[in-house]
């Protein structure tokens, strides 16, 4: 019997004691079952290693990893290195998926054949549920992702594909590392859809986003578009070049 894992969930950890443990039941609550979770404790201080380190001992599905705290970048790289799965996903340690998340992302990826699969999300904010509605564009959606943006938890990557095109989060980004990960993979191959909502991104006030160091942020978000808009000058061939070009410049 291979034993193997079809999927790898990886999730980096800091400090999320009072939410991690939600995030892990909604993975355990999948309809479908042979997968992998790799947590990444990124040098916590409120207990959240040792809850991992204890998850770990009675979940044999899931394996941990320590480090000291080199942000999410260099975390979400280490897991794409050690993952077994043939396929990853990206899920923040305060966030949850729908029980049937897995299922229908490998289902649409097997219907494609393809190295990336997306969905929508419920932003929910204190007892508040918006569901993100999406254009759910297929085959060259780069244009689309940059008008609307899709979260990043709700995508399945082949991981073969990133490693054969040496598609990484830039670790000294620090905001936006997501949307160029993303970036970077969409605009070399082509992504289908699962039009529902799969997972639930959570909206809370400590979020980095909401941080008092407004304006190291926006200087931390124009290095990123501005890298952005470099590399597709220098990668991206396709006919609707200059459009894209036009669409990351400010």
């Amino acid at each position: 019997m291979n034993n193997t894992p079809l999927i790898s969930v990886i999730i980096p950890a800091y400090n999320t004691i009072d939410v991690i443990e939600e995030t892990l039941k909604s993975i355990e609550a999948q309809t479908y079952q042979n997968y992998q979770i790799i947590i990444i404790n990124d040098g916590s201080t409120d207990g959240t290693g040792e809850f991992i380190d204890n998850y770990c001992k009675n979940n044999n599905k899931a394996i941990a990893f320590h480090q000291d705290n080199y942000g999410v970048s260099i975390t979400r790289n280490k897991g794409i290195n050690c993952a077994a799965g043939e396929f990853v996903c990206f899920l923040d340690s305060d966030d949850t998926y729908a029980t049937t998340f897995l299922e229908k992302m490998l289902s649409r990826q097997q219907q494609t054949n393809s190295n990336i699969v997306y969905c929508s999300f419920n932003r929910i904010k204190k007892n508040n549920i918006v569901k993100e509605i999406l254009p759910f564009k297929e085959g060259n959606i780069l244009k689309s992702f940059i008008e609307k943006s899709f979260h990043f938890s709700g995508i399945l990557f082949k991981r073969s594909f990133l490693l054969r095109n040496n598609i990484y989060f830039d670790d000294d980004l620090k905001i936006c590392e997501d949307i160029f990960f993303t970036i970077k993979a969409i605009s070399q191959t082509e992504a289908y859809a699962v039009r529902e909502q799969l997972f639930n991104y959570f909206y809370r006030n400590q979020s980095v986003t909401n941080s008092i160091y407004s304006t190291e942020l926006y200087k931390s978000d124009i290095k990123t578009w501005s890298r952005i808009q470099s590399y597709l000058r220098e990668n991206y061939d396709k006919e609707d070049k200059q459009d894209i070009i036009e669409l990351v410049y400010f």
